[in-house]
């Protein structure tokens, strides 16, 4: 059976609005065990903060503390447009498309509607769950 981003993709969707704290954003991912967090205004899709982002802020700044509480999601984020994907894409299609684009999450979109997003966490735990067959010693 083929899977696809709709058997995988986790579809309760972590998020805050791109006016939130840094801090606040951080402390959502702690909260939901996550690495990568929506930014959605007004139900459409902002960007996406990831751990990277973090390191990427941090880096971009380096010699000075990031102040968490005076920086806005909105400047940490990845902004819109992003590399999204389709509920009826294949695993194949998207862990390929995911390693070639360096990238760790996608956001899914139907018809234009954000229903979920899909990580690489959720590409390696179908990869884990597969039957491989047992092939014959020689």
């Amino acid at each position: 059976m083929k899977r696809t981003v709709a058997d995988l993709m986790t579809t309760e969707l972590l998020h805050v609005e791109p006016q939130s704290t840094a801090l606040a954003a951080l402390q959502r991912m702690e909260e939901g065990g996550v690495r990568h967090l929506l930014v959605l205004e007004e139900g459409e899709l902002r960007g996406i903060i990831s751990n990277r982002d973090i390191v990427r802020v941090n880096l971009s700044n380096a010699g000075r503390v990031l102040d968490l509480e005076g920086c806005s999601a909105a400047q940490i984020m990845t902004p819109a447009p992003l590399s999204t994907t389709t509920p009826k894409a294949s695993l194949p299609e998207v862990a390929g498309r995911m390693h070639r684009e360096k990238i760790d999450a996608l956001p899914v979109l139907d018809e234009g509607r954000l229903v979920g997003i899909l990580s690489s966490d959720d590409v390696l735990r179908a990869v884990s769950e597969m039957e491989v067959p047992c092939s014959a010693k020689p």
